[in-house]
């Protein structure tokens, strides 16, 4: 299979000048993921509700609050449900766990690589054809 996610990832209280005077606003920061290739296994079972197990790769960006973003990849893996409710539908849950790994550059010309790692439940619903 093959996915996108967008969340909101951070925020940050940024201090605004206006006519008005200063002013805060809100930024927030997001994370983007394009999974690029994930493998399920599912248990052999025929009924509606097929448990599975995930495991896959992803394209990440870190869009920071206030400026640039970062660019890196990140390894997912789950463990799930489908239900069918028609032939081509299934509605499902996921737990998911992700570990993201970014490139951070400095002006300075120095390269980090910070890692993260991120749990999740999701929704989902499929159609198959």
């Amino acid at each position: 299979g093959f996915g996108i996610s967008d969340q909101v990832h951070d925020s940050e209280d940024v201090k605004v000048n206006t006519p008005d005077g200063q002013v805060s606003q809100i930024h927030y920061g997001h994370m983007f993921y394009w999974d690029i290739l994930y493998a399920r296994i599912f248990m052999p079972t025929r009924r509606r509700f097929q448990p599975y197990a995930e495991i896959g790769g992803s394209l990440a960006s870190y869009s920071r609050p206030t400026d640039g973003a970062l660019l890196g990849g990140a390894l997912r893996s789950g463990l799930g449900f489908d239900a069918w409710v028609t032939p081509f539908v299934t509605i499902g849950a996921i737990a998911q766990y992700r570990y993201t790994r970014l490139e951070q550059k400095f002006a300075d010309g120095a390269v980090k690589h910070p890692g993260g790692h991120a749990y999740g439940v999701l929704f989902e619903l499929g159609f198959h054809w």
